[in-house]
């Protein structure tokens, strides 16, 4: 630190004794701490993004502290608005995410359940709806029967095209 003769401080040794301030005392604490599964893209990513903004916003929020500029300050405080924004977005992104994850976890583990208690394997199209497939298994002999209809219709369109054309 700079000290001077007189015992009042100047401008500069105030900036460096508020830079000096442990980091500990002025950085905002996350609200949560949140644990990522490796595999997990979309949490990893947004994972990413908050702890980006934390650490913007602790470094802003230092920053305008230190402001002796009202200019500055207001710029700091619009971009620590911001980044709050963007926390509180993130951290309700990934509690969506992880909510999700979970929910896919226990669907998978009633189906494990499922086929190993009473051998069933249910596939679904849309969360509680089987697979039309599944409900209608005559749906493919009936499709295939259609095809030929129409295969059969195509030919015949076809020969009478060619003897029309011939005559």
């Amino acid at each position: 630190m700079v000290k001077s003769q007189n015992l009042v401080p100047n401008k500069k040794e105030l900036q460096l004794q508020a830079q000096n301030i442990s980091l500990s005392n002025t950085l905002p604490k996350s609200s949560t701490i949140i644990q990522v599964s490796r595999n997990a893209t979309a949490q990893n990513q947004s994972n990413a993004i908050l702890q980006e903004s934390n650490a913007g916003l602790c470094e802003y929020t230092n920053l305008s502290r230190v402001a002796t500029s009202s200019v500055l300050y207001s710029q700091f405080a619009s971009k620590i608005k911001d980044l709050k924004k963007t926390i509180v977005l993130e951290e309700k992104k990934l509690k969506q995410l992880k909510g999700n994850a979970a929910a896919q976890q226990q669907a998978r583990k009633k189906k494990k359940e499922m086929l190993e208690e009473e051998n069933i394997v249910k596939i679904y199209d849309a969360p509680g709806r089987p697979s039309f497939l599944i409900n209608e298994s005559n749906l493919f002999i009936i499709a295939l029967s259609l095809e030929q209809q129409i295969i059969n219709d195509v030919k015949k369109k076809y020969e009478q095209l060619n003897i029309f054309v011939k005559k």
